[in-house]
């Protein structure tokens, strides 16, 4: 669900309410709309479950809500002064959600402890639910795709600070450096009001030659996405900070060699299904790239990586959820 609205949805098959509302932006305006208020009456829930970092009050019944963005909460450097005053508020937001609501479900032990540690919430009040993951779409669907690229890396997420994507490039220029003949780096994601932040990587791009080496792609669907994690000679992630990542898990169930910056949480989710390299070092990163390039026998498919994303089921999840939901009705229907 996207944060920027509120959903009503009945969890009873034959009596379903979906309704869709504005989010509540201001920090101490926790009271439902007139509209909102309304359906809630109409719906009569036993409890209230937002799965972002907002809080809502209606009729003292339990409001759960589920942290999954960690930028707000961490510092990250090289955000402009409008992300990091966006930021700022919605730090603010959440931890306001955090100390009003019921219960919280955490995304990963990573988000739970910084809750716990850097937010001073209380360790009772939080849960933590791992992601469900999505399957790897079947090969049929992905056999007509084709970027015209045979040799290539792969990397996928919002083009933002955060995404670290200035590791790669270095790393890709230190192996030009190096050698003549390099892989391409096949770019994948939307760039949001980040428009410096890519000039900055154009600029980096340029500085190490590798212009013809850089493909763009932008915003693509699922089944391009899943010809590049198999297709490609490694999936790497280079962010500063994650939650949960999905993109980590879509690779794994792929098969995907991965590459992975040490940051929090990858480790959580990645298990031993990945090979690390210490963020914001891009020779560290260099020197992984070229193992691979220079090894086929590891660049096969990525059995640790299967079994891993299967301990990520959509059932687990859901089981979990409800599991959360059951204790925290009991503890507020005594």
């Amino acid at each position: 669900m996207s944060p920027d609205f509120y959903t009503i949805q009945s969890t009873n098959s034959k009596k379903i309410i979906l309704k869709s509302f504005k989010a509540l932006n201001i920090i101490k305006r926790t009271n439902p709309s007139i509209e909102l208020k309304f359906h809630i009456k109409q719906f009569k829930p036993d409890l209230i479950f937002i799965p972002n970092e907002r809080y809502l009050y209606f009729k003292n019944i339990p409001t759960i809500i589920m942290v999954r963005n960690m930028e707000p909460l961490v510092k990250i450097s090289g955000n402009p002064i409008k992300e990091l005053i966006v930021n700022k508020l919605k730090r603010l937001i959440a931890l306001n959600s955090c100390k009003k609501s019921n219960h919280i479900i955490a995304v990963s032990d990573y988000v739970r402890e910084t809750l716990i540690n850097k937010m001073n919430i209380e360790e009772r009040k939080i849960s933590r639910v791992y992601h469900g993951g999505t399957e790897a779409l079947n090969d049929d669907k992905l056999k007509k795709i084709d970027f015209g690229v045979k040799n290539f890396l792969f990397t996928a997420g919002s083009i933002r600070p955060a995404r670290g994507l200035e590791d790669i490039i270095i790393a890709l220029g230190i192996l030009k450096r190096k050698q003549s003949k390099i892989p391409h780096l096949v770019i994948a994601g939307e760039c949001i009001n980040m428009g410096l932040y890519k000039k900055k990587l154009n600029r980096l791009i340029e500085k190490y030659k590798i212009e013809e080496n850089i493909v763009w792609l932008g915003k693509i669907n699922q089944e391009k996405m899943g010809w590049c994690y198999k297709n490609s000679i490694a999936t790497i992630l280079s962010s500063r900070v994650e939650s949960f990542c999905f993109v980590a898990h879509e690779a794994m169930s792929y098969g995907s060699i991965i590459i992975s910056s040490n940051s929090k949480c990858l480790p959580e989710i990645l298990g031993n299904a990945a090979i690390y390299y210490e963020s914001l070092n891009p020779t560290d990163l260099s020197h992984k790239i070229e193992k691979i390039l220079i090894n086929p026998t590891i660049r096969s498919n990525n059995v640790q990586a299967f079994s891993r994303a299967r301990e990520f089921s959509s059932i687990r999840n859901f089981q979990e959820i409800m599991e959360v939901f059951k204790k925290v009705y009991s503890q507020n229907h005594t």
